[in-house]
């Protein structure tokens, strides 16, 4: 994943909150403008990508390649001010050169992560000696 701060969020908009998403009522949702550079550029992007090293792949080129025809778009859910879920999609376009071959990649993988349990009670106790 990468970071959702200044340096990849350029602009964010509130939006209707997706109805098959069963968010609980009062949840508010904005659709981020992702900085895709800065994005694939905070390291944590990359390590999605890290089993291709194996097989001998310049990752660094590799993701560079990729960037090029990439799309990000991520909605945030928020309920009294706490993060409740995401739903996120990439979207790549591009072509990309492998060991001297050229290939077309286009895919689009979505995600959504719904945050639940919240504010329940708990209790912690030291480990007797």
């Amino acid at each position: 994943m990468y970071p959702l701060n200044e340096e990849t969020v350029l602009s964010f908009e509130m939006v209707e909150v997706a109805e098959e998403l069963e968010f609980a009522e009062g949840t508010v949702a904005y659709l981020l403008e992702i900085d895709t550079e800065a994005a694939f550029a905070s390291g944590t992007f990359a390590d999605t990508f890290t089993g291709f090293a194996q097989y001998g792949i310049d990752m660094d080129e590799l993701l560079n390649q990729m960037m090029e025809g990439a799309e990000l778009q991520v909605v945030v859910y928020l309920l009294d001010g706490q993060l409740i879920g995401l739903e996120s999609v990439i979207i790549f376009d591009t072509e990309i050169k492998i060991s001297g071959q050229t290939m077309s990649l286009m895919q689009t993988a979505t995600s959504v992560q719904k945050y639940t349990d919240f504010n329940f009670e708990l209790e912690i106790v030291a480990p007797e000696e």
